[in-house]
């Protein structure tokens, strides 16, 4: 089925370089040029066409990566109005599909972006196609959304790579700026900056995975920002901020992630250390085992044995550890059913939970975002999974006791009523659960 072409116009204040044709191999992201892109205005024109639901979607898709990308987006309804808001570039984003109606037809995703400068000078033109084989066992929509996955990372690709944009954006400018009514400062949320400091505690340390991102998987959405801000609250719990190991994207791979669990926390760690792990990333269930795992970036669902981590080796390794107490916190699922939960194509969802096959001993408690056959959801107006967001605002005072003290059992008591009504409202269930003989623990006290 060919779908014909949605455009979508935006006024770009600078973007990140690309490249013209085919897209080279996705790259990290200068965290110089990073910040200073999130200082730039772009204006969006959204597309005039919405009865095409999947290019709809791709233009979507296309805008979400800018709002990642920029510190400000306004949206608009036509050219002229992009132009008032007097953005640096102008870019007009062509998305043409050739989607996938059987399970022998492939799929294509075409994304043409011309960029222009206000004198609607040509100043770059990018090219990314997303193509998707038909494979056994996979459904055409399977196959249709593997191409959009494909589309999305080759324009984060190309956005990355074009020397002319990276020239552009460096290129000094005296515009004076102003942001309209309806600006979208990407997403910001009242937890992405702790409003409180405790005293620095040298012997804790601290492990934070967040994969938003996959190498060929679709994303985990919100879950870079949710261990992003996770790791900012834990400093200013105390934790030293050079004991707070953060993975994410292609540091977080199956061997990045074992190296710190198996070498670097058993080096460090001592008697006295409070340890906390922190993941935020797919899991997947082994149809064979019914084991869970935690998906790596570079995991793959049909070989979960040698490309993913096992959840009882994780809770093994951390057993090992002479901490006087460690907590887990898991915003994944390993039903296999959606949300922040991955199922190699063909097979079907299953009851698998983050205490499968575990039962926390000792010194380790367990604090997942979803029990049984349930999915994590997000909330949009945060920019962040239900589950981490009342997680830190308990955490934050919310969970404080009448002795300003923040338990685990105290933050079990306040998230989880909140996580279920929030899942309510997106008409699922969602129920987080806590395990473990260290539910009195204290994780902060306020005055």
């Amino acid at each position: 089925m060919l779908i014909r072409p949605a455009c979508l116009f935006i006024g770009a204040a600078t973007l990140f370089s690309a490249g013209c044709a085919a897209a080279p191999p996705e790259t990290p992201p200068d965290s110089g040029i990073s910040q200073l892109y999130k200082r730039l205005i772009v204006s969006v024109v959204e597309p005039a066409v919405t009865e095409q639901r999947f290019n709809a979607g791709v233009a979507q898709d296309m805008t979400k990566i800018f709002v990642a990308q920029f510190g400000t987006v306004l949206p608009s309804k036509t050219v002229d109005e992009a132009k008032a808001t007097n953005p640096d570039l102008l870019v007009l984003l062509t998305v043409d599909s050739d989607l996938s109606t059987h399970i022998f037809a492939s799929a294509r995703v075409d994304i043409h972006a011309r960029f222009l400068a206000p004198d609607n000078q040509v100043i770059e033109e990018l090219h990314v196609q997303g193509h998707q084989h038909a494979r056994p066992f996979l459904l055409p929509n399977e196959v249709n959304e593997k191409s959009r996955d494909e589309a999305r990372r080759q324009m984060r690709a190309a956005l990355m790579a074009s020397t002319k944009l990276t020239g552009f954006a460096k290129a000094p400018r005296s515009v004076a700026r102003r942001v309209l009514p309806g600006a979208v400062t990407g997403f910001a949320s009242d937890i992405d900056t702790p409003a409180y400091k405790f005293r620095e505690r040298p012997d804790n340390y601290a492990l934070v995975v967040g994969i938003e991102q996959y190498a060929d998987l679709p994303d985990a959405q919100f879950a870079g920002r949710d261990a992003e801000t996770v790791r900012a609250h834990l400093i200013a719990l105390g934790y030293p901020e050079r004991n707070v190991i953060y993975l994410t994207g292609q540091n977080a791979t199956r061997a990045g992630i074992q190296k710190y669990l198996t070498e670097w926390l058993p080096r460090n760690v001592k008697p006295e250390s409070s340890v906390f792990v922190y993941y935020s990333c797919h899991g997947a269930p082994d149809a064979k085992t019914g084991e869970a795992y935690l998906v790596p970036w570079d995991g793959d669902p049909k070989f979960l044995a040698t490309t993913a981590y096992p959840l009882k080796d994780l809770y093994a390794a951390l057993e090992k550890l002479p901490a006087k107490d460690i907590v887990v916190v898991l915003d994944s699922c390993f039903s296999g059913a959606g949300g922040r939960s991955v199922l190699a194509a063909g097979l079907r969802p299953m009851v698998i939970t983050a205490e499968s096959g575990f039962l926390p001993r000792g010194r380790l408690a367990l604090f997942a975002a979803a029990s049984r056959d349930e999915v994590t959801g997000g909330m949009e107006e945060q920019g962040h999974g239900i589950f981490t967001y009342y997680f830190l605002k308990g955490l934050s005072g919310g969970a404080k006791d009448a002795s300003g003290t923040v338990t685990l059992q105290g933050l079990f008591d306040y998230t989880k009523p909140l996580v279920q009504d929030a899942a309510r409202r997106q008409n699922r269930d969602q129920t987080p659960v806590l395990h473990g003989l260290q539910q009195e623990r204290a994780l902060a006290r306020f005055e």
